[in-house]
C-alpha cells in the first residue's frame, strides 16, 4: 500500500522543496515511476500498486495535485503510514491541501512545508545565518545584513546566497562580494549615500545622490537613511550602558554599529538628533505633498555634513 507525501507550498519555494525531497527519495533507492499533472485517484492507486509488484520501491510525482479533487473515502484504508510504505504518491499543492483530505486521514500523511521566515529584520538575519550554517556556507554578518536588507523574498535570498557561495569558490561570502554580484547600481548608490554621510565623504554622497534620484522614489530613501542615523541616535541615548552592551542589547549588526560610531566621531550629538528629526519631518511633508522633494533632502544632507567642520 502506498504512503502519501504532500508538498504544500507557494510556487516560490515549491521547486526547492520538490528538488530536495526527490533527491532524498532517490538517495534512499526509491525510483521515480512517472510524473504527471493532476489525474484520477483510482488510476494513481492502481498504477502505484501494480508497480509495487515488480519493483520494491517507487513513487509517482503529481504536480498541480488540486486537479485530483477530494480524496475518495473508499481509498482511505489503502493509505500506508509514510515510514512503513515502500511505494509513494508525492503530491504537490500550491493551495491548502487540507480541504482535499478528511481529518482522520491527515495524521497518516507526510506533510512538507517551507520554513516560516521571521518578519522582523533582526530575526531574519539570524534565520539566514542559520540557513548558511545548515548549508555549510561561510558568510560574514555584514554580507548577511546586505542580503536581507535588499532582497525581500526568502526564496530569492536563499538562491542568491547559494550563487554567492559558488562564486566565492569555497571561501567566505563577503560584503564586497554581495555588492559586486548582487546589488544593482541603485542599491550600491544607496549604500554609498548612507556610508558617505557617516564617513563625511561629500564627493561620494553627491555622486550617490545623482544616481539614486534616477532609481528610487524619495520616501524609501528617507526610510533607509533614517534607519541608519537612528542607530547613532540610540547610541547617544543609551551611552551610559557602554557601546558593546548596547550593541548586544539592541541586536545591531557590526557594520551598522561601526558606521554609526563613525558618524558620532564627526558630528555633534545635537546635530545627529536634529538630522534624525529633519528626516522625519521631510518624510511627513513628502507624504502630504508639501515638500520640495529631492532638493529638500540634498539641502538637509549638506547642512548636516557641513556641521562636521564646526564640531
Amino acid at each position: 500500500m502506498p504512503g502519501i507525501t504532500i508538498i504544500s507550498s507557494p510556487e516560490a519555494s515549491q521547486r526547492r522543496l520538490l528538488i530536495e525531497h526527490t533527491s532524498f527519495l532517490e538517495s534512499e533507492g526509491i525510483e521515480l515511476i512517472r510524473t504527471q499533472e493532476g489525474g484520477e485517484w483510482k488510476d494513481l492507486f492502481s498504477t502505484v500498486q501494480t508497480q509495487g509488484l515488480f519493483s520494491s520501491r517507487g513513487y509517482i510525482r503529481v504536480e498541480s495535485a488540486e486537479i485530483l479533487g477530494k480524496f475518495p473515502e473508499q481509498l482511505t484504508n489503502l493509505v500506508e503510514v509514510d515510514h512503513m510504505a515502500s511505494t509513494f504518491l508525492l503530491l504537490v499543492y500550491s493551495s491548502d491541501y487540507k480541504k482535499y483530505f478528511s481529518k482522520t486521514l491527515i495524521p497518516v500523511l507526510r506533510i512538507i512545508r517551507p520554513q516560516q521566515v521571521p518578519i522582523w529584520r533582526n530575526k531574519r538575519y539570524e534565520w539566514l545565518e542559520s540557513e548558511a550554517h545548515n548549508r555549510k556556507i561561510l558568510i560574514n554578518e555584514d554580507a548577511v545584513m546586505l542580503l536581507v536588507d535588499n532582497i525581500a523574498d526568502s526564496e530569492e535570498v536563499l538562491s542568491e546566497m547559494e550563487k554567492l557561495a559558488l562564486a566565492s569558490d569555497g571561501g567566505e561570502v563577503s560584503m564586497d562580494l554581495v555588492r559586486e554580484l548582487t546589488l544593482d547600481e541603485g542599491k550600491n548608490a544607496l549604500l554609498d549615500l548612507m556610508d558617505g554621510i557617516c564617513l563625511g565623504k561629500v564627493g561620494t554622497v553627491l555622486s550617490a545622490l545623482e544616481c539614486i534620484k534616477t532609481k528610487y522614489d524619495l520616501i524609501p530613501v528617507l526610510s533607509a537613511l533614517y534607519n541608519r542615523i537612528r542607530i547613532a541616535s540610540l547610541i547617544l541615548s543609551f551611552s551610559q550602558y557602554g557601546t558593546k552592551k548596547m550593541q548586544k542589547a539592541l541586536n545591531f549588526r557590526d557594520y551598522q554599529f561601526k558606521m554609526a560610531i563613525e558618524a558620532l566621531k564627526r558630528y555633534s550629538p545635537e546635530d545627529v538628533i536634529q538630522f534624525s528629526t529633519d528626516i522625519i519631518t521631510l518624510d511627513y511633508r513628502e507624504k502630504t505633498n508639501n515638500s520640495r522633494g529631492w532638493i529638500a533632502l540634498e539641502l538637509l544632507i549638506m547642512k548636516f555634513m557641513a556641521s562636521k567642520e564646526e564640531k
